[in-house]
Order: structure tokens, then C-alpha cells, then sequence
């Protein structure tokens, strides 16, 4: 494991998209936050309420930014012909995998520890000092919003291996992101809310108490959570598929 880190480590840090996305994504969730407490403030809401069901609802706008980010380092590969490479210098195609499933990963924890040290960050600049009751009320939808990130993560890496081409493979998740939301929202059917993005976009839902219609009709919380991890294996077993029988070239 420390070698696919290693090999995956050499080729990220000449690659300045992906320090710039990193970074953006950083200051674009600080910008959002910031925005959203002031605003809070200037209407007179406790900043008190700032909580991790709000922040993680928040951040699941941006997760489309780390998508990006996964399926343009993802491509590249096929471009430049890493891929062949890697195997020409000695990896197995399953190493292969497993080294991009540990960049995958390592994005979704990022994602989720920016999450955390903003809330800190906030939570100490409130007027009403950070508690332990406030830190650990509803915690686990950092949970949520790591497996949720990390689901994403999955299909666009497996479109992108599949499709080969960066623009394609964005133009196809945003495609199919929006044909599997209209599905469900138009048929209101609950087992259609098990739908990829549908379980994705239900894990952590709108914590306002005016809630869209519909939401009442929702599968139950952990069987929303059971679609995601489902969805997180069948995708990147899909990857490994696809990795160890296609071909490599783009």
C-alpha cells in the first residue's frame, strides 16, 4: 500500500489542477460557511445552530467540484498513457486500481476533515463557546457525508475509465445525475429514491423545518445509508472489472 501511495504521490505533485482544485474547494466551503454564519447572524439566528447536519447539507453542493477533480486526474491517465506505463514498469492492473481507489478515499477524507476544522473554526468564534453536546449532537453525518462524497468519487471514476474523455464523462454524470433525480421526483416512487444520486441526495437532506414535499415519503434513514454503501462497492468492483479486462489505451 505505502508503494501504490508512493507511485500515486509522485504523479499528483507536478499535476497543478489538482493543487488548485484541493485548495479552491478548501477556500470555496470556507466562503460558503462564512457567508451562511453572518447571514445567520444578521437575522438573528443563534449562531449556536450551526450544526454538523446544516454544514454537511452545504457541502454536498460542492462534492460536484471533487468530481471533477476525480474524473480530470482520471482521464489524464488514459491520455497521457499512465495507465500502459504502469503496467510497462511493473504494477499489476490490480495494483493499479487499488492505487486509484487510495486517492479516491484520500479526497473523501479530505473533503470530510475540511468539514471538521471548519466547523471547529466556526464553533469557536461564536458568540456561544463550542460544547461537547454541540460537537457531538448528530456527529455521524460526518459519517454520512464521507461515504456519501466517496459514493460520488466512485461513479465518476468508473465513467471516467469507461468513457475515456474528460469532457464526455462530465457531460454523461451530470446527464445521468439529472435523469435519475427527475426519475425519482416524477414517479414518487420510494424504491426509486434508491436510485445512485437519489440515495446520495437523501442521505443528508434539507435540515430546515420547511421541508419539500416528498421528503415524508422517503425511504427509511439507514436503508438510504445500506443504497450508498451498496452503490460504493457495486461501482468500484465495476472499476476493477473494467481495469483488469479492458484495455488500457485511450
Amino acid at each position: 500500500m505505502l508503494k501504490l501511495l508512493t507511485i500515486e504521490w509522485q504523479k499528483i505533485k507536478p499535476y497543478t489542477f489538482f493543487w488548485l482544485f484541493t485548495g479552491v474547494y478548501f477556500f470555496m466551503l470556507f466562503a460558503v460557511f462564512y457567508i451562511a454564519y453572518h447571514l445567520m447572524e444578521i437575522n438573528g439566528i443563534k449562531t449556536s445552530s450551526i450544526s454538523w447536519h446544516g454544514m454537511t447539507y452545504i457541502s454536498g453542493y460542492l462534492n460536484f467540484f471533487l468530481v471533477l477533480l476525480v474524473i480530470l486526474y482520471s482521464t489524464n491517465e488514459y491520455q497521457f498513457n499512465t495507465y500502459r506505463q504502469n503496467v510497462i514498469d511493473g504494477l499489476s492492473r490490480r495494483q493499479i486500481f487499488f492505487s486509484k481507489l487510495l486517492i479516491n478515499l484520500g479526497i473523501a477524507i479530505y473533503s470530510t476533515l475540511s468539514l471538521f476544522v471548519l466547523f471547529i473554526i466556526f464553533s469557536l468564534i461564536s458568540p456561544d463557546s463550542l460544547s461537547i453536546e454541540a460537537f457531538s449532537n448528530e456527529i455521524y453525518y460526518l459519517f454520512y457525508h464521507f461515504i456519501k462524497c466517496f459514493c460520488l468519487l466512485s461513479i465518476a471514476y468508473f465513467l471516467s475509465l469507461v468513457l475515456k474523455k474528460g469532457i464526455i464523462s462530465i457531460l454523461f454524470f451530470v446527464v445521468v445525475w439529472m435523469v435519475d433525480v427527475v426519475i425519482s421526483m416524477a414517479t414518487n416512487t420510494t424504491i426509486l429514491e434508491l436510485l445512485p444520486f437519489s440515495s446520495c441526495g437523501n442521505l443528508i437532506i434539507n435540515p430546515m423545518p420547511a421541508l419539500p414535499i416528498g421528503y415524508s415519503d422517503l425511504p427509511s434513514e439507514s436503508n438510504i445509508l445500506y443504497s450508498v454503501i451498496f452503490y460504493v462497492l457495486l461501482f468500484n468492483a465495476l472499476s476493477f472489472w473494467w481495469l483488469t479486462k479492458k484495455d488500457l489505451r485511450a
